[in-house]
């Protein structure tokens, strides 16, 4: 899942649209519209909040090198935003990447400890590596922040039924 952030600072309403009408658009999943929009916008300035829209509709449309540089030119104005990180994992998960995407994942988390998306994530890329024991701890950290996520509760349950731990798995179902 990728993070929108709310708006640190508006720039004032545009030609061809404001941010909020991008959020719209990428909220009503036309993409190229929202991206379009953010493009005009970051001709007034390169804010961090349209940055990491941009490279969610580029995430989105596919193209995940953009996706990564968007991310990164936000990291670059602010070092400490950790939906950026966490979406640029996404982007090194979805190009095989995992050994990039679970340390972005990790930088995520180290930013803000209750980022259960990035927590989610990070234990889907352990379990692709085959990393049991560091995706049970991602999924436990991650059901521990938030208990109403069906996919992480089953996801954990397949996991310790895998790795023999029946009772644990039948805990989760």
């Amino acid at each position: 899942m990728f993070a929108a952030a709310a708006p640190a600072s508006q720039p004032p309403a545009m030609e061809h649209g404001s941010f909020e009408q991008a959020q719209a658009a990428f909220l009503q999943e036309k993409f190229e519209d929202a991206k379009v929009i953010c493009e005009e916008l970051l001709r007034y300035r390169q804010c961090t909040d349209v940055l990491l829209l941009l490279g969610a509709c580029c995430y989105q449309l596919r193209d995940v090198h953009k996706c990564i540089h968007y991310n990164m030119q936000a990291i670059m104005i602010d070092p400490n935003f950790p939906e950026a990180f966490g979406n640029m994992a996404n982007a090194f998960k979805e190009l095989g990447d995992l050994d990039n995407a679970i340390l972005l994942y990790q930088k995520a988390i180290q930013l803000n400890p209750r980022f259960v998306d990035a927590l989610s994530n990070l234990a889907a890329a352990f379990m692709q590596k085959e990393m049991y024991a560091e995706a049970v701890d991602a999924y436990q950290r991650t059901l521990a922040l938030n208990p109403n996520l069906p996919d992480a509760q089953c996801s954990l349950g397949n996991l310790l039924k895998h790795t023999g731990d029946r009772a644990g798995a039948k805990r989760c179902y």
